[in-house]
């Protein structure tokens, strides 16, 4: 478990899952194309699942993008953070 941020551990293994998907797909494709799929991907399968959702029926659609927006930006700068660290002590890291 990331027990900074409660993570459990299977969540971490199944997105690492997608990491490891995207690094093999990166010896064909550059990093910046990866991670536009990987955003478009995610976006498209978010809004499938919001159409889709058994709770909070009466969310309206720009609250579930404001929801949505906030959770990959507080994601982001956190991984940014923790990826940051690394990279200053070990240089450019490989995913």
């Amino acid at each position: 478990m990331d027990t900074e941020h409660d993570i459990p551990e299977e969540f971490t293994e199944l997105s690492n899952q997608f990491i490891d998907l995207a690094n093999s797909l990166g010896e064909q494709w550059p990093r910046a194309r990866i991670s536009a799929t990987l955003m478009y991907a995610a976006a498209r399968y978010n809004a499938f699942n919001w159409l889709n959702r058994e709770g909070n029926p009466g969310q309206e659609e720009e609250e579930a993008a404001e929801y949505y927006t906030v959770q990959y930006r507080e994601m982001f700068l956190n991984h940014v953070g923790v990826l940051r660290s690394s990279v200053e002590t070990y240089g450019d890291l490989q995913e």
